[in-house]
């Protein structure tokens, strides 16, 4: 157990210390429809099998998300959305977790 919460506190840290010109650096770019605290997510346990204490020591989670493969060449984020830097994108675009805003014009 306490190995684990070692494991979250310094993913935690990883998405805190992103510098500050929103470079994604610990994660893969992400535009996703909404972002939330981890707690205002009722469907968190259901996708990702985290509680929501777990997950919120990651960070934000970003909601129905795809990802910007290629930047600079054409694909960025949809108007509705917001480009998120997330470090875990294994929910099939339904959640992504330890998100963090990036600059818009980057995505």
């Amino acid at each position: 157990m306490f190995r684990t919460s070692l494991l979250w506190f310094v993913s935690l840290v990883a998405v805190a210390t992103a510098d500050g010109n929103s470079q994604c650096t610990t994660g893969q770019i992400v535009c996703c429809n909404s972002v939330k605290s981890a707690d205002a997510v009722q469907s968190l346990f259901a996708v990702t099998g985290l509680l929501a204490t777990q997950a919120a020591l990651l960070g934000n989670v970003g909601i129905q998300c795809s990802t910007v493969t290629v930047i600079g060449e054409g694909k960025s984020c949809i108007a509705s959305q917001q480009p998120l830097c997330c470090t875990d994108n294994s929910y099939n675009g339904a959640l992504s977790l330890g998100c963090s805003p990036i600059n818009a014009l980057l995505a």
